[in-house]
């Protein structure tokens, strides 16, 4: 049986660029992630990068 994603907003910690595994750069205000991929869990206990809540995109409004 397949892991079910658990999927989160998360953003830059203060003063930090973080990158997504294909290199392009996170966006500032927040991005969705699968946060049980072990790179994002990685950066959250880090403290790379911090949950924020959800962020209206074009569709919801």
């Amino acid at each position: 049986m397949a892991e079910a994603k658990t999927t989160r907003w998360l953003k830059p910690a203060a003063d930090r660029k973080v990158r997504w595994p294909d290199g392009r750069v996170m966006d500032a205000e927040g991005e969705q992630t699968d946060v049980s991929d072990p790179y994002w869990t990685r950066k959250l206990n880090d403290v790379d990068v911090v949950e924020v809540p959800a962020l209206k995109t074009k569709k919801d409004a």
